[in-house]
């Protein structure tokens, strides 16, 4: 119960990450609206499938076989964003310090390959 609700927790946190500030109230809103439609599915799949072993099959077979996207999906959209910018500054930073202050063995220590 409490795995639903971590996992429930953490996807609306990222989804609403994908979002300007003024959007994330329809982003959550819009998952929520996911998560009824689960439910309304749910309802119309016990409706079809009766028995409960079979029914629970079908729940957790889905879930179970995109257990290993958690190796392949990245960390967060704003985290990568984040990582690129401090990346591009740091490249920025460095050209503006050599060109403004030249240390020459500074410059040659950190540019050989170790």
């Amino acid at each position: 119960m409490y795995t639903v609700q971590g996992a429930g927790l953490v996807g609306i946190v990222m989804a609403c990450e994908l979002f300007p500030a003024i959007y994330r109230t329809f982003a959550g809103t819009a998952l929520e609206l996911f998560w009824a439609a689960a439910w309304m599915f749910l309802a119309l799949l016990a409706y079809l499938i009766r028995d409960w072993r079979h029914l629970q099959l079908a729940i957790t077979l889905p879930g179970v076989l995109t257990l290993p996207l958690i190796w392949y999906i990245p960390a967060s959209v704003v985290v990568i964003t984040k990582q690129t910018r401090l990346q591009s500054y740091t490249s920025w930073s460095w050209s503006y310090t050599k060109a403004r202050f030249p240390l020459p063995e500074l410059t040659a220590r950190v540019n050989s390959p170790s």
